[in-house]
């Protein structure tokens, strides 16, 4: 009574359209999606601890409660696409030498690896509940990450149709300020074989010369621009969905220009 029936029915039938989610990311893919209508993929949930929920919190997947909210709203919408990107700081190579002993006082490094297994565990999770219903996720750590080899991990890595590929990001336009290419190789796991297909390109330059157009330099990432190449570049983005719009058609979910 008094309500507004015509923005309800606008609102699910957004929901029902749904088609990309994502989970450890500010909107990146999904916002991308909203920026490029064009390949016909609308975007959904975006939950990340940047962002608030209906009450003003941000998204902290380390309070159960958070989790158990945002498994009901993923089954709510249903995405076709749910893409992660959990922390990786306590996987990360340059991590584990810092976290030598006499470096780092021993527990305040097992706190870190255990919250890290943690949000590492429940995103494996929720990808076993996309394959499980036949949809798809996407999943990205960097490549030399000690992540890959968590039982969790290998865990989705054996179910049917799942791969993992490896990819240099400056070939996917992630680069500095300078304008230099920044090569950080990252590894991608998917059940959506058109997607591996579109990330998988690596570099094949020589003497530290990228092999993208215009070459240059790879720029080392470390520091700031480490902490930058953790963000999607929008062409990274643009070839994510480019190759979910193609697994949609291959999977005749979407036609040409719908």
């Amino acid at each position: 009574l008094g309500g507004d029936g015509k923005s309800f029915r606008r609102e699910r039938a957004r929901n029902a359209r749904a088609i990309i989610a994502e989970i450890y990311s500010p909107p990146r893919v999904t916002a991308s999606a909203r920026r490029l209508p064009k390949y016909g993929l609308e975007p959904g949930l975006e939950l990340d601890i940047t962002v608030d929920d209906e009450s003003g919190q941000p998204w902290d997947f380390s309070v159960k409660s958070q989790r158990d909210k945002a498994e009901a709203l993923i089954d709510s919408q249903l995405p076709v696409l749910l893409s992660g990107s959990p922390m990786c700081t306590a996987f990360s190579a340059i991590q584990a030498i810092n976290n030598m002993p006499g470096k780092r006082d021993p527990e305040i490094v097992a706190r870190e690896q255990a919250a890290g297994r943690l949000h590492l565990a429940w995103c494996c999770q929720m990808y076993r509940r996309q394959v499980a219903r036949g949809a798809y996720f996407l999943h990205e750590h960097p490549a030399g990450a000690t992540s890959w080899t968590e039982p969790c991990v290998m865990a989705v890595l054996r179910l049917t149709g799942v791969r993992r590929v490896r990819a240099d990001q400056c070939m996917h336009g992630q680069e500095s300020d300078a304008g230099n290419p920044i090569r950080k190789p990252t590894g991608f796991m998917s059940d959506s074989p058109q997607l591996l297909e579109a990330l998988n390109r690596r570099w094949c330059g020589r003497k530290g010369l990228c092999s993208r157009p215009g070459g240059c330099v790879h720029q080392p990432c470390l520091g700031k621009v480490a902490r930058r190449a953790a963000i999607f570049s929008d062409a990274m983005c643009e070839i994510i969905l480019s190759g979910f719009s193609a697994q949609m058609k291959a999977d005749r979910i979407m036609r040409d220009n719908e």
